[in-house]
């Protein structure tokens, strides 16, 4: 059976906590004369590349979530035929505004991010934290961003908040296929908010 969109996640973050546990250890190390590792530009490399991936996760998990629930869909009638034969283009900055433009045009759900919020968190607060998130990822990637300006810890932080938006968009689909009596997800029954913490243990 084909994982689902929310495990396939999860595998996609080994990586990314591969390289933080690298990053950790390397900032730990003593700094040896001309040597490489232990230096500054070894963190930074690893914590850059550890955004850039995460950022990546993030977008394969929507692109994964809005393919398997468009499949469900389209086999059950409830999709026009213009819809079925469109494909996912266009989708390289997986914002809010992006996400919700996909999730809308392709499964008509409308607004999925204002269920981004928790104890804590408003809705606003994580469409800001998201972004903030991606203007780092393009800056790395177009070399604009030299160093990252931020603590291991704040990037951990980062990891646990993507999480959360997964269970949160995870479940909101869902339930939105249980309500148009179409089914759910194959293997996987509904994940709570505090199951993201599985993803970093």
């Amino acid at each position: 059976m084909q994982s689902s969109p929310y495990s396939n996640f999860g595998e996609n973050l080994r990586d990314v906590l591969v390289l933080r546990s690298l990053s950790n250890q390397a900032s730990s190390w003593t700094r040896k004369s001309g040597s490489f590792y232990g230096s500054k530009e070894y963190v930074r490399v690893l914590n850059n590349t550890s955004i850039v991936l995460l950022v990546a996760a993030w977008q394969v998990f929507i692109e994964d979530l809005v393919s398997w629930a468009f499949t469900m869909l389209s086999g059950k009638g409830r999709v026009s035929q213009r819809v079925v034969d469109s494909k996912i283009v266009g989708f390289n900055t997986p914002n809010q505004q992006k996400v919700d433009e996909l999730v809308e045009r392709k499964l008509g759900i409308q607004n999925l991010s204002a269920n981004w919020h928790w104890s804590g968190v408003s809705t606003a607060a994580a469409k800001k934290k998201l972004q903030s998130l991606i203007n780092h990822r393009n800056g790395i990637a177009h070399k604009l961003t030299k160093e990252v300006r931020m603590t291991n810890s704040g990037i951990d932080d980062y990891i646990h908040f993507i999480s959360i938006l997964v269970v949160i968009s995870n479940n909101r689909v869902r339930s939105s296929l249980r309500q148009a009596d179409i089914g759910t997800f194959p293997g996987e029954a509904g994940y709570r908010r505090g199951q993201a913490k599985r993803f970093i243990r």
